[in-house]
């Protein structure tokens, strides 16, 4: 009797989705075009290194789901990025990332500049942007 390759087919495309959604969330490139305009997609194992190298703990693919777990919480436990360009002139946009019970509070900043000089002033929201309600772990 013939079985059929299609669950195991799903469990590779499974598996690829979560290898992705793990990059995603290292800044990770997972498929590239080269110079001639031809389509490269690295092996997963190329990827799971990299991630490996970032700090992912991720030995193999049948870790990823907790490395997505891991990566999700620690980036949601960074109320800003830990380093943010902004030229010359221009405004900074600074997406906050806080508890729910604290997105109601005003907030102040500090900037230490390129140069050594330190920026302290009041955050203001841009009515423009309607805050994103996300629940981590089941917690706002």
């Amino acid at each position: 009797m013939k079985q059929s390759s299609r669950p195991v087919t799903n469990m590779i495309r499974d598996e690829k989705l979560l290898l992705r959604r793990v990059a995603r969330l290292f800044n990770v490139q997972t498929v590239h075009y080269d110079g001639l305009g031809r389509r490269i997609e690295p092996p997963p194992e190329a990827i799971l290194s990299v991630l490996r190298v970032l700090g992912a703990s991720a030995e193999s693919m049948s870790d990823l789901a907790g490395a997505l777990r891991e990566r999700r919480q620690l980036l949601w436990r960074m109320a800003i990025d830990p380093v943010v360009v902004v030229w010359e002139g221009a405004s900074p946009r600074i997406k906050l990332r806080l508890p729910s019970r604290l997105a109601d509070r005003s907030a102040s900043f500090e900037i230490a500049m390129e140069g050594g000089a330190v920026l302290k002033g009041q955050c203001e929201n841009d009515d423009r942007v309607k805050p994103a309600e996300r629940r981590i772990e089941g917690i706002n």
